[in-house]
């Protein structure tokens, strides 16, 4: 369990991050009030307006690349909020802006509110913003990404219910998008390199891992007649390129160049300063 940084007061760090928080939201849902939709948020809208069994049988037949959970949810949303552009965008720019938090508090707890700050900034840096304003699962997905990386860190390893809602979380992830079982690999390799200590994490790991596995079955079907779909292509839509992961970067951060440079220009400037202080 990470202790929490207690040297400075994060009650003026905690106010401009929801500030922040909240700017996103509502110029989220601005720019969705503002936006037709375009071609995957129609079919999205579209679909999830069919019933459930009829939704199952278009995703076999490939109709989209996302998992079923995805449109239950937003089925559930049109009935309460309607089928409009802000209603059928709502629920990614609440997760975005929720996601924002998440990340913030998660840094907050290892460094402080400043260093908190720089890591939400960092985040709207990338395309995260634009996917606050798409009625897809995206922005979903980035919350409950981070909202695992909070549970790992920031709860404790010896009692079973942080586990577990660790297990579900990924398990949530998984019938959001179907690449949420890669989320379970970093937290393997720091268990794998933590091996001494493997009991801190062992609860945590095997929920995590139960949650994927779980996902995995109830999707297999659904994943199996999707990659059908694409049996004509040369790359199957599972597949991991290496052009694929030398592009990885620029999609998230398209201009990524300069925030390295500045990132760069942090670590000199505070390795310099931890130098000049003595402190080790």
């Amino acid at each position: 369990m990470v202790q929490e940084n207690r040297a400075k007061p994060s009650r003026p760090a905690w106010l401009a991050a929801a500030a922040l928080a909240l700017f996103y939201l509502v110029t989220s849902l601005y720019i969705a009030s503002r936006r037709l939709f375009w071609f995957d948020e129609i079919l999205t809208v579209n679909l999830s307006a069919l019933p459930f069994r009829t939704i199952l049988d278009a995703l076999h037949h490939g109709a989209d690349g996302m998992p079923a959970g995805y449109y239950a949810l937003m089925a559930a949303s049109h009935r309460l909020f309607g089928r409009g552009e802000v209603a059928s965008r709502l629920i990614s720019a609440v997760a975005m802006a929720a996601g924002l938090v998440i990340i913030f508090d998660c840094a907050r707890r290892v460094t402080d509110g400043l260093h908190g700050l720089i890591a939400l900034a960092v985040a709207t840096c990338s395309s995260i913003p634009f996917y606050g304003y798409e009625a897809r699962s995206y922005a979903l997905f980035f919350m409950l990404a981070a909202l695992s990386v909070w549970i790992w860190s920031c709860t404790s390893d010896r009692a079973w219910p942080p586990a577990i809602a660790f297990g579900a979380v990924l398990f949530l992830a998984g019938v959001i998008h179907y690449y949420a079982f890669l989320l379970i690999v970093p937290y393997a390799i720091w268990g794998a390199y933590h091996a001494k200590s493997w009991r801190r994490t062992a609860r945590k790991l095997a929920a995590g891992g139960a949650g994927v596995a779980l996902s995995l079955a109830v999707q297999a079907g659904l994943m199996i007649s999707y990659s059908h779909q694409f049996a004509s292509f040369s790359v199957t839509p599972w597949a991991l390129t290496s052009h694929a992961l030398r592009r990885a970067f620029d999609d998230l951060f398209p201009d990524g160049l300069l925030l390295l440079v500045l990132m760069l220009i942090w670590i000199v400037a505070m390795t310099a300063r931890a130098g000049a202080t003595g402190v080790d």
